[in-house]
């Protein structure tokens, strides 16, 4: 043990210790950084739920509204609908009244024309 020992001594001891040593450190520092990774993934992962769930929602309200005014148009045109065939039925059923008041009219001009020429026949 002489010189040999000296220097080993006063530089910290071995290589093999020294390379032990920054093993160590290495393996630790990798350690943490896998944790960071893991840590900040999971975080990531929870935005991303986050982000998610409020994509859902927001379509199913979109999809809500939407099918609100769906209905709203729905019955806005079968109330124009009823209106119309309302419109359409009161206003066939005045021309009927009226086509009705004009065979009676013409019907009524035939007899008498009738009824006159017959009178002339017999006279």
């Amino acid at each position: 043990m002489g010189l040999g020992s000296f220097f080993k001594n006063l530089f910290g001891g071995s290589s093999k210790d020294t390379h032990s040593s920054t093993e160590n450190k290495v393996k630790e520092e990798v350690d943490e950084a896998v944790f960071q990774v893991k840590e900040k993934a999971s975080e990531v992962w929870e935005d991303v739920k986050d982000a998610a769930e409020r994509a859902r929602e927001k379509a199913k309200d979109t999809l809500e509204e939407v099918k609100e005014k769906v209905e709203e148009l729905k019955e806005s045109a079968e109330e124009k609908i009823e209106k119309n065939v309302d419109t359409v039925k009161e206003k066939v059923s005045e021309r009927i009244s009226k086509l009705d008041e004009s065979v009676d009219e013409i019907t009524q001009n035939l007899e008498e024309k009738y009824k006159d020429k017959e009178e002339d026949l017999n006279d």
